[in-house]
């Protein structure tokens, strides 16, 4: 993906609501966004040995998420331009990182009209035994990941993503303390390049 440097609002420009919200938008936006996580978590489930979208995982994305969909990630992540990209450059190869995904507690679920917000602290738990994630070899370590994920909908589609969680902790976890580095004027420029000592 490409390098975050301010992560934009959306793109239709009205992300901050003022005024009373349409409940029946809001629960319709909530259920599409549901269903878009569902089948995205059924299209993960199927065998995953490539970091490239086969036309099964293309069709089931398309149910639910807008062809030129954005995807804004977390530092370290980048952002993404269409269902493609999203899946090649971002959720194939995470998933091919991680092992035994189970959901954690989901603290929040908001819907205000076209918006949706979802997360949890932790939100995800996972063994790290796959291939490198942001450059640090698989640890067999089990890690839990404190996230949340905001949703711009457009009828049947999820037009917009902005995919946060704490990458500080998660590096920890993974061995690297980028607070320390920073103490000591040892961190990188790019987290991708952070190697555990």
């Amino acid at each position: 993906g490409a390098p975050e440097i301010i992560t934009p609002g959306p793109e239709t420009n009205d992300g901050i609501l003022l005024g009373e919200t349409d409940p029946l938008e809001s629960l319709a936006s909530r259920k599409m966004c549901e269903a878009a996580i569902g089948r995205g978590a059924m299209m993960l489930r199927r065998a995953k040995t490539t970091a490239i979208p086969d036309d099964i995982a293309m069709i089931i994305m398309r149910l639910n998420w807008h062809e030129d969909m954005m995807w804004y990630g977390p530092d370290g992540a980048g952002t993404t331009k269409g269902i493609y990209d999203y899946l090649a450059k971002w959720e194939l190869p995470w998933e091919l990182t991680m092992t035994g995904v189970k959901n954690g507690d989901q603290l929040a679920l908001v819907a205000e009209d076209k918006f949706v917000c979802w997360g949890g602290f932790p939100n995800l738990s996972a063994k790290h035994t796959g291939s490198e994630v942001l450059g640090i070899p698989a640890s067999d370590k089990i890690i839990s990941i404190r996230n949340a994920n905001i949703f711009c909908c457009e009828g049947e589609f999820v037009l917009e993503q902005w995919c946060l969680f704490d990458m500080v902790d998660l590096l920890n976890q993974l061995g690297v303390d980028v607070l320390k580095q920073i103490r000591e004027g040892t961190a990188k420029r790019k987290v991708a390049v952070l190697v555990a000592s």
